[in-house]
């Protein structure tokens, strides 16, 4: 009996000296599971929030494209608006950058389609008159004008609320020089108003023939344009084109933005219908341009005037002399100022379609190019054509040609390629080497630098300044 309560006793100890051990391993256990079940589940929370902030963005993304397509359909709808003809509006419609308007079978005034965004989408002719002049406001309806084109009176300079300037220029710091800056217009480069010195006279006293702009200097009087066109007094110019924003909001509506103080730049504005539950998704604003307007590079060339002579003399004919050289009345060569036509002297030859009547290749690029080639004098006039001829794409020019009515045509062959294999594609193809000659042929009256490689510039005056300002007037 003793021997058996030693043994119980020696179990008992036996026991109770390992509980604790396998309480440790439990606890350990437990915590594990623990920690485990809590990187679970901080790795879905994690999931979870990168999905919400992933289908916020591309909920965002809809409609930052939907709010992109609602500006081009409204666009696209103006247009078709503005040009559909049924049996019942039977109208006339003429187009220009911005707008559109329609005349009735009488030649009267009709509805205006507005190609930019405005509180009025389309408005009566009367209620838009071309005539209306900005800087007089005793014009009849100017402050409707200046307020429907976003002007403050007296304040030219700046951008009233509800509205945005498209062409607001980039300003670039000069590094080194913290008051040079150059500048970058989105649309329409207001430089191309200025004076051009050493211009020729036969054009108005701007570099882009017939392009006037009210001069806005900016605000700021320290900034110095250093760019290669800056006007004379290097000011920084402004070519405010303002359009007011409009405003999508959930269930689609469309809705103009109205500052609450007209004629200030406050930023306080309202927009009608917008709620809690139908808030604003985007705003956009847009300027549509005319292709149709501008000078197309494919087919304008310069002209040089040919008809069937109807006299034989030598105003009207020209005069052929043993040397084949063609004279003028006054016995000067041809091309140096003469009055003489030669129209049988100079005729023109197979694909100099410049020189043919009503061909649209009888469109001259002088009022967009002629600025740069001041140094020509228009007594040599023929030369600024040929260098035009030259990077045309599909007109003949130099040897075998009349070189602008200035030469026998039969007299000598140029052996350059003429028919290219195709159209140019954009201005940018324009600017750059369009032929297919050798380097070494330059031609009779070169455009190119000397040693020029494939897809050089085409000429020193073809700076990317200059090229950015006539943009805006060729296509």
């Amino acid at each position: 009996m003793e021997q058996n309560l030693l043994t119980a006793m020696n179990t008992s100890t036996t026991l109770k000296s390992h509980s604790p051990r396998t309480s440790g391993v439990a606890l350990v256990i437990v915590l594990s599971i623990i920690v485990l079940l809590s990187a679970l589940l901080v790795a879905f929370m994690s999931s979870v929030s990168t999905e919400s902030a992933s289908a916020k963005a591309a909920v965002r993304g809809i409609e930052a494209r939907q709010v992109a397509e609602s500006a081009l359909n409204l666009a696209i709808s103006q247009i078709r608006d503005a040009t559909r003809g049924d049996a019942v509006r039977r109208a006339a419609w003429a187009s220009q950058p911005g707008l559109i308007r329609q005349f009735d079978e009488n030649g009267g005034e009709g509805l205006v389609y507005k190609l930019y965004t405005a509180a009025e989408m389309i408005v009566g002719g009367g209620a838009f008159p071309p005539g209306v002049d900005p800087k007089n406001q005793n014009t009849a309806n100017a402050n409707e004008t200046l307020a429907e084109a976003g002007i403050i009176p007296g304040k030219f300079e700046e951008t009233p609320t509800a509205f945005t300037d498209l062409n607001e220029p980039v300003i670039i710091p000069v590094p080194g020089k913290p008051s040079d800056v150059y500048v970058r217009y989105p649309i329409a480069d207001p430089r191309a108003a200025e004076a051009e010195p050493g211009i020729i006279p036969s054009q108005p006293n701007t570099r882009i023939a017939g392009f006037n702009v009210l001069k806005i200097n900016h605000p700021d009087a320290s900034l110095k344009d250093a760019g290669q066109f800056a006007a004379s007094d290097k000011r920084v110019r402004l070519l405010p084109m303002r359009a007011r924003w409009l405003f999508q909001l959930r269930d689609g509506t469309l809705v103009p933005g109205v500052a609450k103080n007209p004629g200030t730049n406050d930023g306080v504005m309202t927009v009608a219908g917008a709620t809690e539950t139908n808030p604003i998704v985007g705003r956009f604003a847009f300027w549509a341009d005319d292709e149709t307007a501008k000078l197309n590079v494919n087919t304008a060339t310069e002209n040089t005037f040919w008809d069937t002579p109807h006299a034989s003399t030598i105003q009207e004919s020209g005069r052929i002399t043993t040397q084949n050289l063609i004279l003028d009345g006054n016995g000067n060569p041809a091309g140096s100022g003469s009055p003489s036509l030669a129209l049988a002297a100079a005729q023109p030859a197979r694909g100099e379609y410049q020189r043919f009547p009503g061909h649209p290749a009888t469109t001259g690029l002088s009022p967009a190019m002629r600025w740069l080639y001041s140094d020509i004098p228009t007594t040599k006039e023929w030369q600024f054509k040929e260098e035009i001829y030259r990077l045309a794409p599909r007109v003949i020019g130099g040897q075998g040609s009349s070189v602008g009515g200035t030469q026998i045509t039969e007299y000598r062959t140029d052996q350059r390629i003429y028919e290219r294999d195709r159209l140019l594609t954009s201005l940018d193809e324009y600017w750059f080497r369009p032929d297919r000659t050798p380097l070494s042929m330059q031609g009779l009256y070169p455009v190119f630098s000397a040693n020029t490689k494939d897809n050089a510039k085409a000429s020193d005056r073809f700076t990317p300044e200059a090229i950015e300002m006539m943009r805006f007037f060729m296509t």
